[in-house]
């Protein structure tokens, strides 16, 4: 016991007799795992590649607490914001991450040491660490804490990103889309914009014309510069006839690369890039109902 340390069984004495007790660096690396001040300052980034190599640690703890080895390279991701995409240069800065992470947390006291184990590829390469479980414990203990603050805040920024996100959109896209991207569907919400927008152009052109038109034919039909039963600008003027043009060859252009695809073919989509989509198609939308 050390008297008015605070560090009871957290440190190695060594007695010399009555009254006389010499402190090992434990204490030292103790107080630095009291301290952390770091988990608050640090970047979301590398906070997660510090978290990520301490879960993969723990993990094997509790396996194998004789000798705990990780891998540099994870067969299962964790968090996805590591690893966005699996590529050569991806795979790369992950074991890098992992190897810096492993070497602040020697550094900072919350293991002893590590040992790199190379294996026949330099993504099969493993770490061999040795630490004291309680202080490692005591560390873990702050790091989930400090990543369930984190959890609830980016949460919550989401959820006002999103109110924004479908603030910003017609009304119409709103109405076909929003369940399906929350629904994570996202191919399927995007699909169903552009239907809504054929579908809506469609019954404008068959009340002017009679006659029934559908996607690249139905566009080209609606907005045609020569004699648009759609009118957008001012076509006595050039500068109206170029906007009549382009917004024709958009409205098809959309028709052809992004709604037919989509209807025919079973096109994996991640919700950043059906962000994008939904955004031009509530522009087409808003486009439609300025016309003349």
């Amino acid at each position: 016991m050390v008297r008015g340390g605070g560090f009871v069984g957290l440190v190695e004495l060594l007695h010399f007799g009555k009254d006389m007790w010499y402190v090992i660096p434990k204490v030292k690396a103790y107080k630095r795992i009291n301290n952390m001040k770091w988990i608050k300052e640090m970047d979301d980034y590398n906070f997660l590649g510090i978290y990520d190599v301490m879960l993969d640690i723990k993990t094997e703890m509790n396996i194998s607490p004789d000798e705990i080895i990780i891998p540099l390279l994870q067969n299962r991701i964790k968090f996805p914001q590591l690893f966005p995409v699996d590529s050569i240069t991806t795979r790369d800065q992950y074991c890098e991450l992992r190897w810096k992470a492993t070497k602040f947390l020697k550094e900072n006291g919350i293991i002893k040491s590590f040992k790199p184990i190379k294996g026949n590829h330099r993504w099969e390469n493993k770490l061999k660490i040795e630490l004291e479980k309680k202080i490692f414990e005591d560390a873990l203990d702050k790091m989930n804490v400090e990543y369930e603050k984190r959890i609830t805040k980016s949460n919550k920024q989401r959820s006002d990103i999103s109110n924004i996100f479908w603030d910003l959109l017609h009304p119409k896209i709103v109405e076909v889309s929003k369940s399906r991207f929350e629904a994570k569907h996202f191919a399927d919400s995007v699909e169903a914009a552009f239907k809504e927008i054929n579908s809506i152009v469609k019954v404008i052109v068959k009340e002017e014309t009679g006659q029934e038109y559908d996607g690249v034919d139905l566009m080209n039909k609606a907005f045609s510069p020569q004699n648009p039963i759609i009118v957008l600008d001012d076509l006595s003027t050039t500068t109206g006839k170029n906007i009549q043009q382009g917004y024709m060859q958009i409205f098809s252009g959309a028709m052809a690369a992004i709604r037919n695809p989509q209807a025919h073919e079973n096109i994996p989509m991640d919700s950043n890039r059906a962000i994008h989509f939904l955004f031009l198609a509530s522009l087409l939308m808003f486009k439609i109902d300025e016309k003349k």
